[in-house]
């Protein structure tokens, strides 16, 4: 990975920002000619026509020689940084060797709720109310008990349930969708006329 994009709580040494990534060093390492680079960014520049950054100007041969920084590491991972979540309401302060272990359990790190078709990023502290509200919740239809995502029960009521009661356009009475064909065949108590539509009332013996 290239530097760290964190924000330290006091100002860093201009020395341990990569001239490559521009960000705080990660795995330093020392060339030859005493450039200080995050070891990623070492290795790209390697892999550039000629071992050449047109952007940063620093050449890296396949040949050349690095050194690992332990001391500059030492110091790094002993800055005092701030959470990656701070803008979230994190007021955690800490050593960055510590960050890692730190934001795995942040209670405002960001979490992608897990119901499909969602997507939304919730602090993980209130993914819980946010799976409570959620719209795309898995809930059983209260007709035929498919379980299907909250937002489109009414869409699955309006058409797609076939157990849904809906009112005879005869006789008002509830039947079920998919009887409501053969209740107007054989048991509707009332009838229309073919002929003048008016509507009859009937007994079936």
């Amino acid at each position: 990975m290239p530097g760290y994009d964190v924000t330290t709580v006091e100002p860093v040494k201009e020395s341990f920002s990569c001239p490559h990534c521009r960000r705080l060093l990660r795995q330093p390492i020392q060339n030859q000619e005493g450039y200080r680079l995050c070891q990623e960014c070492c290795d790209l520049i390697r892999r550039l026509p000629g071992g050449k950054c047109e952007d940063c100007g620093i050449t890296i041969l396949p040949d050349s020689e690095v050194y690992p920084d332990k001391a500059a590491r030492r110091e790094i991972d002993s800055l005092v940084v701030y959470c990656t979540n701070r803008a979230s309401g994190c007021d955690w302060t800490g050593p960055l060797a510590s960050l890692d272990t730190h934001t795995t359990t942040c209670p405002h790190k960001g979490v992608t709720c897990p119901n499909e078709g969602c997507g939304q990023v919730t602090a993980a502290a209130k993914m819980e109310l946010h799976l409570v509200e959620c719209q795309f919740r898995l809930v059983e239809c209260d007709y035929c008990h498919s379980m299907l995502p909250f937002c489109q029960l009414p869409v699955h009521h309006e058409g797609e349930c076939e157990v849904y009661p809906q009112p005879c356009e005869q006789c008002s009475q509830l039947v079920t969708r998919r009887d409501l064909d053969r209740h107007l065949e054989e048991s509707c108590s009332l009838l229309r006329c073919k002929v003048c539509h008016t509507l009859v009332s009937i007994h079936y013996c």
